[in-house]
């Protein structure tokens, strides 16, 4: 999933938001993207390696430093390194939302058609 961020945050805002063990930038850039997923990574997207039952994000760590986008994951070798990348995506999502102007929140969840349900209420309220 590649989620675009309506506020930009700075590479270490993410860090100190997500309760970051280490940041290894010198550079800040901003990051306009979240992905968890390098199909839909594009270079200067923060990629965070979750661990699923299928697949575990770290394995492509290598690959998403070769597409140019940042890294966050409990290896050494990321920008951004966590102790658990599930609890430093909800901790920053928590920190995320607070930083976001007064407004209604919509829960989108099922099995099925998350993405176009949440695709056609952005257009709609764009």
């Amino acid at each position: 999933m590649r989620i675009k961020l309506s506020i930009p945050l700075s590479l270490a805002e993410i860090a100190r938001a997500s309760g970051a063990i280490s940041h290894t930038k010198k550079e800040n850039p901003l990051i306009e993207y979240i992905c968890t997923d390098t199909r839909e990574l594009y270079s200067r997207d923060l990629f965070i390696a979750l661990k699923g039952k299928s697949f575990d994000g770290e394995n492509f760590l290598a690959m998403a430093k070769n597409i140019g986008a940042y890294t966050m994951s409990t290896r050494c070798e990321s920008d951004i390194r966590v102790s658990a990348t599930d609890i430093a995506l909800i901790t920053l999502a928590s920190a995320y939302k607070r930083k976001l102007p007064l407004r209604e929140i919509i829960a989108i969840t099922g099995s099925n058609g998350k993405t176009t349900t949440r695709e056609l209420l952005d257009a709609l309220f764009s």
